[in-house]
């Protein structure tokens, strides 16, 4: 079965997922890694990190760190990854728990 765990935000109590943007020089994994511990408090050593091959890219206006970056900065990538925590994950008295059903592959034609 699979599992997705969102976190409650301290500031605004929004719910998400673990996010975050990476350090100067600091590269996709690293990051996610970096963020996985600050926001769940995992180590690298406790979980499995897998990087799912997907990016999208966010228009730096959009951003609120923007003004951290420097002027020519149009468009900032995000890259996704996923976590194997095993039995880490504590249901939230507040929150809700949906098991996901599998479903067939999507069959798409090329003409």
């Amino acid at each position: 079965m699979w599992a997705f765990g969102l976190l409650r935000r301290s500031d605004d109590e929004a719910w998400q997922g673990i996010a975050g943007r990476g350090e100067y020089g600091e590269k996709p994994f690293e990051a996610a890694m970096r963020e996985t511990e600050e926001e769940a408090g995992w180590r690298a050593s406790q979980v499995t990190l897998f990087d799912l091959d997907t990016f999208d890219c966010v228009r730096a206006d959009c951003l609120g760190a923007r003004t951290q970056w420097p002027a020519e900065l149009y468009v900032v990538p995000q890259y996704y990854f996923a976590i194997d925590a095993g039995r880490r994950i504590v249901k939230s008295k507040v929150g809700r728990t949906y098991q996901i059903q599998r479903t067939k592959p999507a069959a798409f034609q090329s003409r």
